[in-house]
This record gives structure tokens, sequence and C-alpha cells, in this order.
């Protein structure tokens, strides 16, 4: 398995960490896929979120937050210690495949 990296969206004009997610990609093929997925009609808050960095003239930055990171496990643990700290996380679940803590509308 390649080495999993956890990382942090953030727009350049206010560099607060928006989204926490893991990949096993180079972080720039990565957040060129959050890119594309934007353009495209859905409900995801994160695309909605990167949609309106994009539209007010700002870059949507990634910030890597640990490298050689246990997956699911350790982006479940960023995105608690984000949430306690007050960060309005654009995340729909609590991490680890996006499953945990989500609901879907129906």
């Amino acid at each position: 398995m390649r080495p999993t990296t956890i990382y942090g969206l953030c727009a350049s004009d206010d560099q607060v960490i928006r989204y926490v997610g893991q990949t096993s990609f180079a972080l720039p093929k990565r957040l060129g896929q959050h890119l594309r997925a934007s353009r495209q009609r859905g409900r995801a808050r994160v695309r909605n979120w990167i949609a309106s960095v994009v539209a007010r003239g700002a870059k949507v930055q990634m910030v890597e937050l640990k490298r050689d990171a246990a997956w699911n496990i350790d982006e479940v643990d960023f995105i608690k210690r984000f949430r306690a700290g007050g960060f309005d996380l654009v995340n729909h679940a609590d991490g680890g495949d996006g499953c945990r803590g989500f609901s879907r509308l129906k």
C-alpha cells in the first residue's frame, strides 16, 4: 500500500482549514480531483465551499498535516481535533472512508 497523507484544505485569503482528508495519491493530484469535483453539481459541502472560494477569486490551498499516517485512524483523529478546536469543517462525516457520522438526506 502507498503511504497515506492527511491534509487540510484552506482558502488563500484566510488560511483557515475547512476540510480534512486523507490520500495515498500525490497531494497535487488529490487537489486537482477536489477542484474538478467542485465544478459538478451536488450537495457535497466541500464542493460548494471550493466553488465559493474560486468564485471570490481566492485559491484553494492544500496543507500537509501528517505524512505516513494510519489510513482512516489518523483522519478520524484530525477531524475530531479540528472540530474540538472550533474549526468549521465542511466534512460531512467524522472520517474513515466517509461513513462515520454521516447520514444521507432522503
